[in-house]
């Protein structure tokens, strides 16, 4: 027959290393799916009417060709897959390649004509195909690839191919001319003005659509793994609540959606971040767009911001930051609006106040910056409703976290007072602590930019106060009369407040607390703002611009390296003899416990390791624990199968959120997989500990994972096995939050 002729001669006749690596990317349509979406949003806001239209029949023909092809056709066909029928097929699943027998699958569990892969890219060619031919030349090699990537790797016959393209074709035809006919007159009628975009705004379109396609594409290549906080905020995906332990669940629901449009992958988590950074950029544009109405200053913002090296870190990183620092700009371009006479932005600057604080609760920091800019600058609006609006949808956003503190014996907000509670106070510490805080700036910022961002809020802050004390005050009918300020000296307020609520309150925590590099980000979300109008306010000198473009250019480059960091560990292997603990580089030795990139490697590794001791996924599988939650979620995401991970408490660390979810209780009879990090001894000694409280019947290290970067150990993981699990609880004598 020719469909298994032509499906054996694909599938294995021209099987080669580099179409194994190849051809199953066109197969996956998981990595298709958010850049998509992200796409098709960003050309529905700020495209054309036609483009827009172009976008509308394309997501209306792949619709129409995936319900057609799996709801109606391959329900009345019923063909069975290959690997259904056929021995020895070779099947590409889950990212590995198998041979296939028929005694594996059952008959029933998906059909295979026709191809819905097909059907899908082969509508979306057409449509596009009808609005402009010249896609055809991308399309149609794209349409090709995907079919044939299906048939190599196992799923489809080649009829099932050309069938789903069929179809697909006249559903994206369809599609296209229906929606070009009914949408023609809508596009005749689109001002000129709005076809023609300035040359600004087509800069700002190419870097935002280069940063978002390159993020995309590093954040693809796999080259770093999750972060141990990244792991527990997926497994909190995977137990949605109204709250969590030591965050607002924001970060939980966003990464929820993600890994259901992407999967379970590591890139999929961190494709919010991506989108989120990119989204904050055009923020940022339309603040100070609206701040010194020229488009070319609010270009420069945005390649201010691009020279951040915290945000190359934070676009690639998935965590409360990136949803924060997005609400935390919406909530202040929509109070910017507000406040200047555009009273139905009151409630957007609620829902941006609400969903930040579902992000982090640093956004309550912004609330008393637009609380005091209210009492300080303009009190005209506290006669309005509108900040009580803003107020009302704020506290509503945010009252599942309430209830759920309530419940929960107020356990986050217990968390969040106590972080540095127990830190001795000195005047040595609280000086060593602000200049922590202060030289961490310069790595956020990059040097020259934060000097700039400073200079740029002082000359803000005297522009508003300076004008403010000339103001006359008098009184009236009404009592004292508020000062009389210009529309520049009330951004100049707001931009001030804005950056002080974060900068200025984070300096002051910083002298009690030992400070974390990330935590006045916030503050430069009003700072550059500031520093693109005050910078173009007037003509600056050649130094001067050089000075600037040196700043940004420094910033870029400090962030592209915090993404190279192989770099160095490949330059030292040219000088290390052998494997060690240091990184060479000629007669300099580094630390690898110095570099934070590395807390971005081994999840793989330690994952692999745990997958080959449990052996399975069956309920006989030893569980896993570990003594802190890093571990734990890191085992949980890596390990083959996902299983759930459990988090012992001896007493000598704080609470985490697998305390709250427990489940041990459940455990009792079965052995268990202890993982730890760093000295055997120390396992060892957990294990004795264990054993003598009863927890385990006996337990002994059965494996060490050495973590390597080039020639250099970073780190080094033991597991342990662990027999007969009492069911004792973990009871510690004094609580930690």
């Amino acid at each position: 027959m020719f469909n298994e002729s032509a499906f054996r001669y694909i599938n294995t006749a021209i099987q080669n290393p580099i179409l194994d690596q190849v051809l199953p990317v066109f197969s996956d349509k998981s990595w298709v799916v958010i850049p998509g979406v992200a796409l098709a949003g960003a050309v529905l806001y700020s495209g054309s009417r036609r483009t827009r239209l172009c976008v509308l029949a394309l997501a209306a023909a792949v619709a129409l060709a995936d319900l057609s092809s799996v709801r109606i056709v391959k329900e009345l066909a019923r063909t069975p897959r290959p690997y259904v029928e056929l021995d020895g097929v070779r099947l590409h699943r889950g990212g590995q390649w198998t041979v296939s027998t028929t005694e594996e699958h059952e008959e029933n569990e998906s059909y295979s004509f026709p191809s819905s892969h097909a059907a899908n890219v082969a509508a979306a060619a057409a449509a596009l195909a009808v609005f402009r031919r010249r896609t055809l030349w991308g399309t149609a090699p794209a349409v090709f690839l995907v079919g044939l990537s299906r048939v190599y790797t196992g799923h489809h016959y080649v009829e099932d191919v050309l069938a789903g393209a069929a179809l697909g074709v006249i559903c994206g035809a369809t599609c296209g001319v229906a929606t070009r006919r009914l949408g023609g007159r809508w596009v005749q009628a689109e001002p000129e003005a709005r076809q023609t975009a300035t040359p600004a705004s087509r800069t700002l379109y190419l870097v935002l659509a280069s940063w978002t396609l390159l993020t995309f594409a590093f954040i693809y290549t796999g080259l770093y793994d999750l972060a141990g906080d990244e792991d527990q905020y997926w497994d909190w995906s995977r137990r949605l609540d109204l709250g969590y332990y030591s965050k607002t669940p924001l970060i939980a629901y966003v990464i929820h959606v993600l890994v259901r449009a992407g999967g379970n992958e590591a890139w999929a988590v961190r494709s919010g971040a991506v989108l989120l950074s990119t989204l904050t950029l055009a923020l940022l544009h339309a603040l100070t767009l609206r701040i010194s109405r020229s488009e070319r200053t609010a270009l420069l913002a945005v390649c201010m911001a691009l020279g951040c090296p915290a945000f190359w870190v934070g676009s690639v990183v998935m965590t409360p930051d990136a949803p924060l620092c997005f609400f935390w700009v919406l909530a202040l371009y929509a109070f910017h609006r507000a406040v200047h006479g555009e009273t139905r932005w009151w409630w957007m600057v609620g829902l941006g106040l609400g969903l930040g604080l579902l992000s982090k609760y640093t956004m309550a920091l912004l609330i008393s910056a637009r609380a005091a800019y209210l009492l300080l600058v303009d009190r005209s609006h506290l006669r309005k409703p509108g900040p009580y609006v803003a107020i009302a949808i704020a506290v509503l956003s945010t009252s599942g976290v309430v209830y759920w503190n309530w419940t929960h014996d107020w356990v986050s907000f217990r968390h969040t007072a106590s972080i540095g509670a127990g830190d001795v106070w000195s005047v040595g510490r609280a000086g060593r602590n602000l200049a922590e805080f202060l030289g961490a700036q310069f790595v956020v910022v990059s040097p020259l930019l934060l000097v700039l961002v400073l200079w740029a809020v002082w000359w803000c802050l005297r522009r508003w106060r300076g004008e403010h004390g000339r103001a006359g005050t008098g009184t009236d009918e009404h009592g004292p009369r508020e000062p009389k300020l210009s529309r520049g000296e009330r951004d100049a307020a707001l931009l001030v407040l804005a950056f002080l609520a974060a900068f200025g309150t984070y300096a002051i925590v910083s002298i009690k607390n030992r400070p974390e590099p990330n935590w006045a980000v916030c503050a430069y979300l009003a700072g550059i703002p500031a520093l693109a109008w005050v910078w173009r306010r007037q003509e600056r000198g050649i130094a001067a611009q050089r000075t600037l473009a040196l700043g940004i250019a420094l910033g870029v480059l400090m962030g592209a390296a915090s993404r190279s960091t192989d770099l160095l560990y490949v330059a030292g292997s040219a000088f290390s003899p052998d494997v060690s603990g240091k990184v060479r580089l000629g007669q300099f030795k580094l630390d690898p416990d110095a570099d934070p990139t590395n807390a971005l490697r081994g999840g793989h590794e330690l994952g692999a390791a745990l997958s080959k001791h449990r052996d399975d996924d069956s309920e006989d599988a030893p569980f896993i624990f570990s003594d802190r939650y890093q571990l734990t979620a890191w085992a949980t995401f890596y390990t083959e199968g996902r299983p759930h991970a459990y988090c012992m408490n001896i007493g000598d660390r704080r609470y985490n959120q697998y305390d709250l979810w427990g489940g041990w209780e459940d455990l009792a009879g079965k052995d268990g997989l202890f993982v730890t990090g760093g000295d055997p001894l120390k396992t060892q000694a957990f294990i004795v500990y264990m054993v003598a409280q009863g927890a385990f019947e006996s337990g002994e290290l059965i494996d060490t994972v050495t973590v390597r970067r080039g020639k250099t150990i970073i780190k080094t993981f033991n597991i342990a096995l662990m027999r007969g699990y009492s069911g004792k609880p973990w009871t510690v004598r004094a609580e930690k939050y």
